[in-house]
């Protein structure tokens, strides 16, 4: 499983960022996306995506997730 993790776009989704992570079998976003749009850019890519919020957030994505995948747990968090 490739997870791709990425933090702290603050409105800018590079196009040589979105062609690596058409690849992936999932996203992360760890917070300070800013703009709600770079989520819809990055949705409509294909892979499944979770998103926290970040201290320059101002959406109700959950401040953190707990997820497992694959028998691993993991703690997706922004910290500032």
């Amino acid at each position: 499983m490739r997870i791709a993790v990425l933090s702290d776009t603050h409105d800018r989704l590079p196009e040589a960022v979105s062609r690596k992570l058409r690849d992936a079998d999932e996203i992360w976003h760890l917070g300070d996306v800013c703009e709600p749009a770079i989520i819809h850019e990055l949705g409509a890519l294909g892979p499944p995506l979770r998103v926290v919020a970040g201290n320059c957030d101002d959406h109700p994505w959950p401040p953190t997730l707990d997820l497992e995948r694959a028998g691993v747990r993991f703690h997706l968090e922004h910290i500032p």
